[in-house]
């Protein structure tokens, strides 16, 4: 999974949710491979916030990860500190 996330909003909540989301990862077999801010764009004019690259076992991993109730419950999308695209 690649996502460019743009952080806004509250950044004790932010913090809290990158304390816990590679917990709710494991059990799907999931990991980060790289996560950050320092990106280099060589073409075009993409400006990303923070890129995230997840690895997951396939595609029903990856969904049953995103839809999980451990990952639901701690993803700041309801609480307005960022946007994915991703």
């Amino acid at each position: 999974m690649i996502a460019d996330v743009q952080r806004t909003g509250n950044a004790e909540e932010q913090a809290e949710y990158r304390s816990k989301v590679v917990a709710t990862l494991e059990p799907y077999g999931g990991r980060y491979l790289a996560r950050g801010r320092r990106v280099s764009v060589a073409e075009g004019g993409w400006e990303p916030g923070s890129l995230v690259l997840v690895e997951l076992p396939d595609l029903a991993a990856a969904r049953a990860w995103n839809d999980s109730p451990e990952y639901r419950a701690i993803t700041p999308r309801a609480s307005g500190t960022r946007t994915a695209n991703g």
